[in-house]
């Protein structure tokens, strides 16, 4: 194997181990692990963070903050100070007022994006 492919096979290894790949979520009888690939949205509340699936919200202890610094860029966007998507589960996003959109889940949620979130979506644009 010549130098350039262990490197990238090196450089996928790190960025794998990087980021999150399932959570840990404690409930009062068991401990569960939710897989981040299925979580649509996420909100901040109080000193905790809400995870939304298809099915269910999740209650976890920590600021929003540091759970975005533990997800792949690539796939969860900060939209607003207090909430970030899974841009797999965004369906559309519409403009909306005074420069915010309206971003629209595969499940039909509507979420506020604010203005100052926008530049989030540059990395996704082809130029």
């Amino acid at each position: 194997m010549d130098n350039s492919k262990s490197m990238k096979k090196s450089a996928d290894k790190d960025t794998a181990y990087k980021y999150l790949s399932r959570i840990l979520i404690k409930n009062s009888d068991k401990n569960i692990f939710i897989d981040v690939g299925e979580i649509n949205w996420i909100e901040s509340s109080g000193n905790y963070v809400k995870l939304h699936t298809d099915d269910s919200t999740h209650l976890v202890r920590g600021a929003l903050k540091t759970l975005e610094e533990k997800l792949n860029p690539l796939r969860f966007i900060r939209i607003h100070r207090s909430s970030m998507v899974n841009i797999n589960m965004v369906k559309e996003i519409e403009p909306w007022f005074s420069g915010d959109s309206k971003v629209v889940l595969e499940n039909g949620k509507s979420l506020k994006m604010s203005r100052n979130y926008k530049e989030t979506l540059d990395r996704f644009k082809l130029n």
